[in-house]
């Protein structure tokens, strides 16, 4: 499997930018660089009206000096919120999807990427090798045919009398990609604040640098590699924002995390195992914090839609076995979430659905019945919560309206197996 060829452009949502391109109406820059001197004073003069009674307007007429002062004492002492002001803008090309999971795992941030279920995989557009090629075709031809079999229902009629198969190619690509590398090149547009970019290439750094590294954690090293170049290029980077006087690490990254108790009530502490999609999906909506652990010859998830095909089955585990050492995303990671109930109500409400994929609803409905029945039985008030999702769909509750109601029977009462 070759490297992606990284490449980050800053979007026209990122201020004090540098480009030749004056034209306001272009979002697009590919010659922009960053004006970090600028922003950094500029950030330095905001965090003077914590001190300044005079107001705002008398910080940002004070002297270089008393500014260049406070950019380094708060750099120093790591109080940086100032430095979180300022929002950079990114266009990520050929991002491997496990950068992009790192980078979204991490709390401040807006993110837009582009997903294998609604975009098809093929030789010329990622960096797969040969044989994760041929056994996504392989699986996502298998898969297509089993869906059209077991739910001809989903096959829609246009307006126009035409047919239509979208969903079963959604879900069929949802389900081949699992033969994909987790470091498949994708594509992503990623906000965050200046602190925040800078800490995370500290903590990159930091990861880098471990001991005793095993072949994941390297080529998740050369990634890092790479972003952290690209952040340089375009003059993102401050060594002051980069202290880590707090020994802060990666939060994506758990340690031990079979060892920690499960705890289900209003405050939760859940272990399970799942694959990296779940992971990600889980992540981009921040109801909850999450981690996970890779462990060797950890196990692979076996979509339901083929365990009643014992032969398949046997197939699906022998080409994962015969790609593990490209480590695709069917790998079955340990995985830890906490959170509160009233953040799992909200969770629900997002993935308590027909069009989720099917490993992400499945986890989702069935932790929900263990905080339900763990808070009904200390007859806690928050009970009533979760209590209209158990045993229905977000659609069913009265507390959401669907815009695009699926007609589909199994998806409704939870027993299909795509």
């Amino acid at each position: 499997m070759k490297l992606s060829n990284l490449k980050i452009t800053l979007l026209r949502n990122t201020p004090f930018i540098l480009t030749k391109d004056d034209n306001p109406k272009h979002f697009y820059l590919p010659d922009a660089t960053f004006d970090l001197n600028t922003a950094m004073k500029f950030c330095g003069q905001v965090g003077g009206i914590c001190y300044n009674e005079n107001g705002l307007l008398a910080s940002f007429g004070e002297s270089d000096e008393v500014t260049e002062r406070r950019i380094n004492r708060t750099t120093h002492d790591e109080h940086q919120s100032i430095f979180e002001h300022i929002n950079i803008g990114m266009h990520l090309e050929d991002s491997s999807k496990m950068l992009n999971m790192v980078l979204n795992n991490e709390g401040q941030y807006a993110t837009s990427e582009r997903s294998l279920r609604y975009t098809t995989i093929s030789p010329e557009s990622c960096n797969l090798s040969e044989k994760e090629i041929e056994l996504y075709q392989k699986w996502y031809g298998i898969f297509y045919d089993l869906i059209l079999a077991e739910y001809p229902n989903l096959v829609r009629t246009k307006k126009n009398g035409e047919k239509s198969y979208t969903e079963i190619e959604t879900k069929a690509q949802e389900n081949a990609r699992y033969m994909c590398s987790v470091f498949i090149n994708t594509s992503m547009v990623y906000t965050v604040p200046l602190a925040q970019l800078n800490r995370i290439v500290s903590w990159m750094k930091d990861y880098m640098n471990q001991t005793n590294m095993d072949d994941f954690a390297k080529r998740l090293s050369q990634d890092f590699e790479m972003f952290i170049k690209e952040c340089e290029r375009l003059n993102l980077l401050d060594e002051r924002l980069q202290s880590n006087r707090k020994h802060r690490k990666l939060h994506i990254f758990g340690e031990c995390l079979d060892e920690l108790p499960q705890q289900f009530g209003e405050s939760n502490s859940i272990t399970y195992l799942g694959t990296p999609v779940l992971f990600a999906q889980y992540e981009r909506h921040r109801r909850g914090r999450y981690c996970l652990e890779r462990k060797p010859h950890s196990g692979c998830f076996i979509p339901p839609l083929i365990v009643s095909h014992p032969d398949l089955v046997e197939m699906f585990k022998d080409d994962f076995e015969s790609i593990r050492d490209k480590f695709p995303m069917a790998e079955l990671y340990t995985i830890h979430e906490t959170g509160c109930v009233d953040d799992y109500v909200l969770k629900m409400e997002e993935r308590d659905c027909s069009h989720v994929q099917l490993e992400t609803f499945k986890n989702t409905v069935e932790t929900a019945e263990k905080i339900y029945q763990t808070l009904e039985k200390e007859n806690h008030p928050k009970a009533k919560l979760l209590k209209p999702f158990i045993g229905h769909r977000r659609c069913q509750t009265g507390n959401y309206e669907c815009p695009n109601p699926c007609g589909w029977k199994e998806g409704i009462d939870g027993t299909r197996k795509v």
